[in-house]
This record gives C-alpha cells, sequence and structure tokens, in this order.
C-alpha cells in the first residue's frame, strides 16, 4: 500500500505547507511519502469557542475548585482527561473532552490545557467550530502540535505555540491516496479520516517534526511527517 507523505517548514507563525508531490510510492528506505497541505488559519489567536486560548488564572475558578475538591491537579467536573503529557521541566499538558453519546457523529467539546505552575497561569485551546482533536503531542521547545478531524471527515494538522496561541491549522490533501489498491470512483478521492471513530488519526514528536498516523475513509492506514 503506497504512503503518503506531508512536508512542511515550520516558520514563526507555525505549519505552512511545502508541497512534495503526490503520494505514489513509498521510498526505499520505508520512511512516509510526500502529500500537500493547504493552510486554513495562520497567526490567529480566536475566541475559544472558534479554536484559540482561554486564560484561568483566578484561584477561585471553577478548574481550580474542580480540581482541589477532586483532589487531582487535572480534574475539572463534565470533563475527562483522554490524555496527560509531562515535560521533564514537570510542566503538565492534558488532553480532555466532555463524554459523548455513541450516536454523534463526533465528539463534544475537547481541548487542550496546559497547567497553571510557577511559570504562569493556566492556558487552554479548543479547536475551530466543527472540529475534534484526535491526539495532541508536545514538542521539547513547548509547542504543541495537534491532528483535528472534521464532521465531513477532513484531516489537519495544527500547531500552537508554547502559550497555546494558534499558529497554523492546515489541511492535509493526499489525492493520490485514489490510486491505493482498494480504492476505486465510488469513494473518497483525497484523504478522509474512517468515519467509525473520532480519534481515528494519532500524531506523535520527533523532535520539532510530527508524524501522524490516519485510519482512512477506505480502511487504509496512511503515515504523514511534517516539519
Amino acid at each position: 500500500m503506497p504512503y503518503g507523505v506531508l512536508v512542511a517548514s515550520l516558520v514563526s507563525i507555525g505549519l505552512v505547507a511545502s508541497c512534495g508531490g503526490g503520494a505514489g510510492h513509498p521510498p526505499s528506505d520505508g520512511s512516509p511519502g510526500d502529500a500537500s497541505v493547504e493552510t486554513i488559519v495562520s497567526d490567529d489567536a480566536a475566541q475559544p469557542s472558534e479554536g484559540g486560548v482561554a486564560i484561568d488564572a483566578s484561584a477561585d475558578s471553577a478548574t481550580a475548585d474542580a480540581g482541589a475538591d477532586a483532589g487531582g491537579p487535572t480534574y475539572v467536573a463534565g470533563w475527562s482527561d483522554r490524555k496527560r503529557l509531562r515535560s521533564t521541566a514537570g510542566a503538565n499538558l492534558v488532553l480532555e473532552e466532555v463524554p459523548f453519546s455513541y450516536t454523534v457523529t463526533l465528539g463534544g467539546a475537547n481541548r487542550v490545557r496546559l497547567l497553571a505552575d510557577a511559570r504562569g497561569p493556566e492556558r487552554q485551546w479548543a479547536p475551530p467550530g466543527g472540529t475534534y482533536i484526535a491526539d495532541a503531542c508536545w514538542h521539547p521547545s513547548g509547542e504543541v502540535s495537534a491532528v483535528l478531524i472534521a464532521e465531513d471527515r477532513t484531516v489537519s494538522l495544527a500547531r500552537l505555540g508554547a502559550d497555546l496561541t494558534t499558529l497554523s491549522v492546515s489541511v492535509v490533501h493526499d489525492p493520490a491516496i485514489a490510486s491505493d489498491p482498494n480504492a476505486n470512483d465510488s469513494g473518497a478521492q483525497d484523504l478522509l479520516a474512517n468515519g467509525f471513530a473520532p480519534d481515528a488519526a494519532k500524531i506523535g514528536a520527533n523532535g520539532e517534526d510530527v508524524v501522524a498516523v490516519v485510519d482512512t475513509s477506505w480502511n487504509s492506514i496512511v503515515a504523514y511527517r511534517a516539519s
């Protein structure tokens, strides 16, 4: 099965596309091959409801109260932790969501949250409306990358600053997926995530680069690389 590769160059405002061609065949070294990205949001610290950062530094905030009541630093009433990352410096990043019914096509409210510590107040980032954070990772620089799935099952990569401000959100395109052995003219001719799971994509950091793996609408597993 052919692989796709996303090659993008990281500049001061985040992930900006640097197309590497179609995803026809995997390179001989077994690494992911090329796809393209379309940058749709750049340098936009929007309101949390549309994707952005919220700061909660008050000692009597709902987050502070819930954490104290539950005896745990990540606990917030009504929210469920999906992933918790801890840096070597002791900072904590949490990916969390409001639990939702299995009957809905996209998850409920979701966000990443940088817990307050001696370095600064708590910060939160919510994805753009109509998208869901499938997974997130932390880079050595303190920046955060996330892979997002939209209601139409398109896949995007988000890059956030160390303070969780939005640097970019870029749609991943891979039209060569239509040439996969199990693909045909009756289905998607570009990358779409599998509709049977809201978290049909995972992402991991390799230094300041990322590798995202997507369970596609064609029931294939495709890896993409971005930097």
